[in-house]
């Protein structure tokens, strides 16, 4: 899958829980608008929906979401793992 379509799918995951980017600011820090841990559970969720993915425990750290970019990266690295 296409980097940029996995950023596209992001920011509608992200749209789900109430976060709204911008398709340019996938580098834009996204802590300050994951507001609890309700929230992040939910786009983890979405996430893993959406990929059809599951993010192991180890992954489960804001730092690890801090962007659409990073995310990208890491639902990158779980699509080749599930391949």
């Amino acid at each position: 899958m296409e980097r940029i379509v996995i950023r596209d799918r992001i920011i509608s995951a992200l749209s789900t829980v109430y976060i709204f980017v911008e398709n340019q600011n996938t580098d834009i820090d996204l802590e300050p608008y994951i507001e609890d841990s309700i929230q992040f559970m939910s786009l983890v969720v979405a996430l893993e929906e959406t990929f059809g993915i599951e993010f192991p425990a180890n992954m489960l750290l804001l730092e690890n979401f801090k962007s659409v970019d990073t995310i990208a990266v890491i639902v990158e690295e779980l699509l080749a793992i599930k391949k």
